[in-house]
């Protein structure tokens, strides 16, 4: 589980610097903010799908997700959002 809480939240730092780098570039493609705010949008949930599959995973081999440090954090990470 560290392991996907570490992979995560390297996911979102290298989404913050490309969001800093493309904020003063244009879109070659015309992509409109949008249709980026979707996609993001789309990558979020998909992170919260994956986590929550995780999750019942491990419940199916009796581990207690919801007093697991580790799982813990790694719902925090994949619930919060990019402001906080």
């Amino acid at each position: 589980m560290l392991r996907y809480v570490s992979t995560l939240t390297a996911m979102k730092k290298q989404k913050e610097s490309l969001r800093r780098l493309k904020k003063g570039a244009f879109s070659l493609f015309g992509a409109s903010k949008s249709e980026e705010e979707r996609d993001e949008e789309r990558i979020r949930s998909q992170m919260i799908l994956d986590a929550e599959t995780f999750a019942k995973d491990a419940e199916t081999l009796l581990v207690d997700v919801e007093h697991n440090r580790n799982w813990l954090a790694l719902k925090e990470l994949v619930y919060s959002t990019d402001s906080e």
